[in-house]
């Protein structure tokens, strides 16, 4: 029935839950900054993109795992979400300068940038408006019940 796990197999799915959630954000930046830095042949670019992204979010995963309780993690992991969208904003600046020029695809680059930059500085700054520690009373599971099992029928 509802409620028969364990705390520890809830907690290994919040975990789970927070690592993937937040795990594929993060790889999504931060293969954007690998893509600016990669030095490699040309040939073999988009294999090793693939590979830094899935790098990317197993690693964040395996970080949903370290740590106190679920909280901490995601704070941190939130806080690191930021840090490496910031990061991507200067490895791009850095490998490619502020792109210029008129055309399409230059401008789309810039607003890319700005975009990335915009976000990455509203993460941070929601990270710091997160509390450091949950509130730790002991939450009571509430046991969810049937609409239908007094024999009502949907409401059409």
């Amino acid at each position: 029935g509802e409620g028969s796990k364990s705390d520890a197999f809830y907690n290994a799915v919040s975990r789970l839950n927070v690592g993937i959630c937040l795990g594929f954000p993060f790889a999504t930046v931060a293969v954007i900054g690998f893509d600016a830095l990669y030095a490699g042949a040309e040939a073999a670019r988009t294999l090793w993109t693939g590979v830094a992204y899935f790098a990317f979010v197993a690693a964040i995963v395996a970080g949903a795992f370290v740590g106190r309780d679920v909280y901490t993690v995601t704070r941190r992991i939130v806080v690191a979400v930021g840090i490496a969208g910031l990061l991507t904003v200067v490895a791009n600046l850095v490998a490619y300068g502020i792109p210029q020029g008129a055309s399409e695809g230059t401008a789309a680059a810039r607003h890319a940038l700005v975009a990335i930059a915009l976000l990455s500085i509203a993460t941070v700054f929601a990270s710091t408006l997160m509390p450091r520690e949950r509130n730790r009373t002991k939450r009571k599971r509430v046991p969810t019940v049937s609409v239908f099992q007094d024999g009502l029928e949907p409401a059409e």
